[in-house]
């Protein structure tokens, strides 16, 4: 069973968290975000370079597994041409190689949001092919799926692939309509899981929750599936995304609604919708019911220290 967490780069700036900050002990795997993708095949790293990454293996040991996030929202654009041709696509294989050398990897994260069409679905298979055939067996591959169908068709990808991280998160937000759970277990996320395992035919242990360690905030409303003014209190100048520790801290009376698991609460106006102590638990025993492949949390800079 897995618990990823991942860690941004820019962990150390604002937040001042650093890998000593990571409760090493609990997890089986850390997640370094992310190498960004150039449209040649090229794999940025510059912010990568700025962690000691033999620092945390030496923290973590053996037991640990390490890997790198390539992509994420906003800073995967340039997947689509980085896998159009063949040269392009040869040189992106190459550069994921060089990543499990460089950083003595034990995973490597393709988090593509997302693919356009079913062309890009099947030139990301191609490229999944081409690392996997020169990995030993003991380094894996993994992929970030949204909570909706897509172009993705993952079982195209089910042979090259060790794990799917499902992101159970940002199911509502400042763009939606109505204010609501970001992350509520029922009924998106457990009907596409049941999606992915049935029609996708994942196996279930390949499938990971991903849970959020950050509220999102709307404006102007008081409960869920309410008209907003628009996003609300946010965490470091990003409005409507609050960091979990900076939520805990605002000592509001904290709601759990059991019907959709999440949990939530009312603050200067603010509907601040996130997963806490209660929904945790529950989507725990949701994983372990049909052994899932575990969970990881997005992202360990967010997390309240102290077991908060």
């Amino acid at each position: 069973m897995r618990l990823i967490a991942y860690y941004p780069t820019w962990s150390i700036y604002g937040r001042e968290y650093f890998f000593k900050d990571l409760p090493i002990d609990s997890l089986t795997h850390v997640t370094l975000a992310f190498a960004l993708p150039q449209v040649d095949g090229g794999l940025n790293c510059e912010e990568l370079d700025e962690l000691n990454v033999a620092e945390l293996r030496e923290r973590g040991g053996e037991r640990l597994k390490i890997g790198i996030a390539i992509g994420g929202w906003g800073t995967c654009e340039g997947f689509a041409a980085a896998m159009e041709t063949d040269s392009c696509r040869d040189r992106l294989i190459i550069n994921c190689l060089r990543l499990f050398a460089k950083y003595d990897l034990d995973y490597l994260e393709f988090d593509w949001e997302y693919p356009a069409n079913e062309v890009q679905t099947e030139n990301l298979k191609k490229v999944l092919m081409g690392v996997r055939e020169h990995l030993s067996p003991s380094k894996q591959l993994s992929i970030c799926l949204p909570c909706f169908q897509s172009n993705f068709v993952a079982t195209e990808l089910v042979l090259y692939v060790d794990f799917f991280i499902l992101m159970g998160y940002d199911l509502r937000g400042s763009w939606s309509e109505l204010s609501g759970h970001h992350a509520a277990l029922f009924p998106q996320i457990s009907d596409h899981k049941n999606y992915l395992h049935g029609e996708e035919r994942i196996p279930k242990e390949k499938i990971v929750l991903g849970c959020p360690l950050y509220a999102r905030t709307f404006a102007g409303c008081t409960g869920a599936n309410e008209k907003f003014s628009g996003a609300g209190i946010g965490s470091f100048g990003e409005e409507g995304s609050l960091d979990y520790k900076d939520m805990i801290a605002l000592c509001s009376e904290i709601m759990y609604d059991p019907e959709c698991v999440s949990q939530y609460l009312i603050y200067e106006g603010n509907f601040v919708s996130f997963d806490g102590a209660l929904s945790v638990k529950r989507k725990c025993d949701w994983i372990w019911e049909p052994t899932l492949g575990g969970m990881a949390v997005w992202n360990a800079a967010g997390d309240a220290r102290g077991g908060a």
